[in-house]
């Protein structure tokens, strides 16, 4: 597997503790690394004590410091370039992006940008506790929807504009925290973990 900058690989004796728990599941390649596209949720070792605990922690941590960036513009503005220019990205003709809310990366100017590109923009939405997909035409197809984040509009959920998973090429994926090994942890919910094992293996997540 080739080293990827989208998920950073590291010998095992540099890991960060959650990843070295990766590591002792006999998870790593040939060569002492971490094959790209592992993905597991950042707490994968809930089986120890106090990981839930500790995960919390994590997500309460990231989220005030979310709270409190003062440069989320210019910081958004950047991260999204930095996406743009990974051959992932340029690759994908189908890709999956998240909609943001006002404290993550923001991603309105970004699907704009795409849809005038020619990607195929695919959003999610929930469907009964379950992450759905949907096909983008225009922001003018969003509204505001479960926890208030703009979905598609209920009318718009027709099957022609439906996208299953194993179609998108690229996942662009939210979350409250991330280690240097892709480990992610979210809103606690558990959504896109679920979500995330519906998708190929070999598909890049971001």
């Amino acid at each position: 597997h080739r080293d990827r900058h989208s998920f950073p690989t590291r010998r095992s004796s540099d890991l960060p503790w959650a990843c070295q728990r990766l590591a002792d599941r006999s998870c790593l390649d040939r060569t002492g690394r971490i094959p790209y596209g592992l993905w597991r949720p950042l707490a994968v070792a809930e089986q120890i004590p106090d990981a839930l605990q500790r995960k919390a922690e994590i997500r309460a941590a990231g989220l005030a410091a979310r709270q409190r960036q003062p440069h989320r513009q210019s910081l958004s503005r950047t991260i999204v370039a930095g996406l743009c220019q990974t051959d992932e990205y340029r690759s994908a003709r189908v890709v999956l992006y998240y909609v943001s809310v006002p404290s993550e990366v923001h991603t309105l100017r970004l699907l704009a940008e795409a849809l005038a590109d020619g990607k195929t923009v695919v959003v999610p939405y929930m469907e009964a506790d379950r992450i759905e997909l949907f096909r983008l035409e225009s922001l003018d197809d969003l509204a505001p929807g479960h926890f208030n984040i703009l979905e598609p509009r209920r009318e718009l959920r027709t099957s022609d504009r439906a996208v299953s998973p194993a179609q998108v090429e690229l996942v662009i994926v939210p979350g409250v925290g991330f280690d240097q090994c892709g480990g992610r942890v979210g809103h606690g919910k558990g959504y896109y973990d679920e979500f995330l094992r519906r998708v190929r293996p070999e598909t890049p997540r971001i």
